[in-house]
């Protein structure tokens, strides 16, 4: 009769009849104020009341009337576990097992205060014990595979949630499960466990979320789109979860809706600066100009404050060199900060020959390899060893085929660590370490930070400071780097005597191969072009662009089609200006020798402000085609007229947006000018040094040699100049 009472009040107490359940204990307990069963039942009351504290009262009352209550002893160890008091907990686990051996609950508990305070081993010996009372214990096999996960033993991990999930399909078992198959690079099946932990929890957030990220990291846009639109449903104010969104709405070049999703986080987040770096980002790859101005502003005042954004974000906007280093000094101290070096100024290696690294991900059909080529087929082997590391992913086109071919040792390092690379760069004794990326795509900034070669040198892939205390070295030449300008670099500035930028031989089809009809255009139009990347274009340029198609009869703007977002916007802004939409010609991505022909049917190259056309300069110089630039205040800025320079072209540089909209609409009206312009740029290329590979690489050979004899005798890095 006293068992069934206890289980008649014990279910009273957790069904919805709880106070029918208290009324009967009190009951009780006016009769035997010293009845251990009647406190365990009242400290089960008041547990289930949410008053833990009184509930660990009345547990430890039951224990002082009788202390062999087992039950007592085991709901008095989960109260003290709750309340974080897990020394108790620990003890009174102990207890419940001394009186029972058998009890798979308190070792799977003990287990978890174990596991709570870092006990590890004592941990999984509890897992263990409980399995093997009771052989199907999901729970127990799910926290066993959660210890060998923090071990990193994956496979052990992954074998106890299988067992686990054959025994019951717990939500949270099948996400630990898709957690441990990333971590064994297995995203297929990775998706197919967090698809199954949302199934069975539709509210399970944390899986939604990693489910999203798996199919983003694995190209699967659209279906990642939709699991972060679940995980907005469940928790609709969350600032990371639209950032997300935005990111792979990005990478799906669905710009606008990366817009409208950046937009959202400052909405919830006005201080979340990195958001607002991406939405100009966006915006200006979309040609979205509106409020560009006050987005702009915002970001001066957060950098000033100590924020910071991608510093490749800021290059095409009008923002100062002082601005760029300061966001650069911020992202790399936030980011990539120095770590243990690997080498230090004592590192010294005695080399006949001069170990020159160089890192890119872009070892292929890429702008720097086109640039390149020649380069490293150049270098001098009596002075020098020449070794690639390659970032990017494994190609097999044209030029990654060539370009293999020109180095000494060409390693595949996509697949190491930052730090395996840096030590690989350290294994092989490389003296300097010529970083090609800077913060464009595919960079691996933490290679350089562990400091892996004795002098790091940041060359042509990135137009600015890298903000980096790390970084020795940026290659320049005056034009870029005036010695005014010295401040703006965290750098010391090696100084090339011409351009800065090293120029291959290009291939081109024929004027005759492909007619103005072939590439869409009028035959008898006058052709302004732009082959810059359209978030390069800022509204102030556009203008003049404009009203040079007004001043101009029967001409067309010639542009590159970047995403379809930015050609609506383009067009609209033109009619806005009365400007016929047909006078603007896109033009598609074609291979190198097709998009270099172009540039015979076009009559004058415009540059942009901010981020002036590099490559795209020197490749209409190749062609013949002049370009017509106004010369900045940034590194970006000043490309296009370090290259004009070199090539003897200053005739086409100008310092103001008035004279650069003077110049070219001179030259619209002046055929025969236009035509003694194309005859002296075609003719310099045999006697200016823009196109002299040979002698390039000579000096930027004296460069480096000057670099290496200033480390052997112990110098610290300064400007050098030839």
């Amino acid at each position: 009769m006293h068992e069934n009472l206890i289980t008649t009040i014990q279910n009273l107490i957790e069904g919805k009849n709880d106070q029918v359940g208290l009324s009967e204990i009190n009951k009780w307990l006016e009769v035997d104020q010293n009845n251990a069963d009647a406190y365990y039942l009242l400290g089960l009351y008041h547990r289930k009341m949410g008053d833990a504290k009184k509930a660990k009262q009345c547990f430890q009352t039951s224990l002082e009337i009788n202390p062999l209550h087992i039950d007592a002893h085991f709901e008095l160890a989960n109260v003290c576990k709750n309340l974080g008091d897990f020394t108790a907990a620990q003890s009174a686990y102990l207890n419940t097992i001394k009186l029972n051996g058998a009890h798979e609950k308190a070792y799977f508990n003990l287990g978890v205060v174990y596991q709570m305070t870092n006990q590890t081993s004592l941990a999984l010996n509890a897992y263990h014990t409980a399995i093997s009372i009771r052989k199907d214990y999901p729970e127990a096999l799910n926290n066993l595979g959660n210890l060998h996960k923090a071990s990193q033993q994956y496979l052990s991990a992954k074998e106890c949630y299988e067992k686990a999930l054959a025994i019951k399909p717990l939500p949270e078992t099948y996400y630990n499960l898709g957690t441990i198959e990333q971590q064994l690079n297995a995203p297929r099946q990775a998706i197919q466990a967090f698809r199954q932990a949302v199934k069975l929890k539709p509210n399970y957030l944390n899986a939604w979320l990693s489910l999203a990220l798996t199919l983003e990291k694995n190209g699967k846009y659209s279906l990642a789109v939709d699991a972060y639109r679940e995980a907005i449903t469940l928790q609709p104010n969350d600032a990371e979860i639209y950032y997300a969104l935005a990111l792979t709405y990005k990478k799906m070049n669905a710009i606008e809706s990366a817009i409208a999703n950046y937009a959202k986080v400052l909405e919830i987040n006005p201080d979340y600066t990195e958001a607002l770096g991406a939405l100009i980002q966006n915006k200006m790859h979309a040609c979205d100009w509106e409020n560009l101005d006050v987005l702009l502003n915002s970001l001066i005042s957060a950098i000033e404050q100590g924020d910071y954004v991608v510093p490749f974000n800021l290059l095409a906007t009008p923002l100062s060199a002082a601005i760029q280093k300061k966001c650069a000094e911020s992202y790399t101290h936030a980011k990539y900060p120095m770590q243990n070096g690997l080498t230090n100024k004592e590192t010294r290696y005695e080399h006949r020959k001069i170990k020159l690294g160089y890192f890119s991900a872009d070892f292929h059909n890429h702008a720097t390899a086109y640039l390149m080529a020649d380069l490293f087929a150049s270098h001098d082997r009596s002075r020098f060893e020449v070794i690639a590391f390659s970032f990017g992913t494994e190609q097999d086109d044209e030029m990654a085929l060539t370009i293999r071919q020109r180095f000494d040792q060409f390693h595949e390092v996509r697949k190491l660590s930052d730090f395996a690379v840096a030590q690989l760069t350290k294994s092989l004794e490389i003296d300097i370490a010529i970083d090609l990326k800077g913060y464009t795509r595919g960079a691996r900034p933490n290679v350089f930070a562990f400091k892996p070669a004795p002098i790091l040198v940041s060359y042509l892939g990135y137009p600015g400071t890298l903000g980096a205390n790390y970084f020795d070295y940026i290659v320049a030449d005056p034009m870029l780097i005036p010695p005014s300008a010295q401040v703006d670099y965290t750098e010391k500035v090696a100084y090339m005597p011409n351009s800065y930028q090293v120029n291959a031989k290009r291939q081109v089809l024929p004027p005759s191969e492909m007619t103005r009809a072939a590439h869409g255009l009028p035959n008898e139009a006058f052709v302004y072009c732009s082959f810059n990347n359209n978030f390069k274009i800022t509204p102030d340029v556009f203008e003049i662009w404009m009203r040079l198609l007004k001043k101009t009869p029967n001409s067309v703007l010639w542009l590159f089609e970047a995403n379809p977002e930015a050609t609506k916007n383009l067009t609209a802004r033109a009619e806005h200006m009365g400007i016929d939409a047909k006078r603007l010609i896109f033009a598609k991505k074609v291979s190198q020798a097709q998009h270099l022909n172009r540039y015979y049917h076009a009559d004058i190259v415009l540059d942009t402000f901010y981020y002036n056309a590099h490559t795209t300069t020197s490749d209409a110089l190749w062609v013949g085609c002049p370009v017509v630039t106004c010369m900045g205040h940034t590194f970006p800025a000043r490309v296009a007229a370090s290259i004009l320079t070199a090539h003897g072209m200053e005739e086409l540089i100008t310092n103001s947006k008035e004279e650069y909209e003077a110049l070219a609409l001179t030259l619209a009206q002046n055929p025969t000018r236009l035509k003694t312009l194309r005859e002296k740029i075609n003719q310099h290329k045999q006697t200016h040094p823009l196109f002299d590979s040979e002698q390039y690489t000579l000096n930027l050979e004296n460069l480096y040699q000057q670099m290496q004899q200033r480390h052997q005798l112990g110098l610290v890095p300064n400007h050098i100049t030839i």
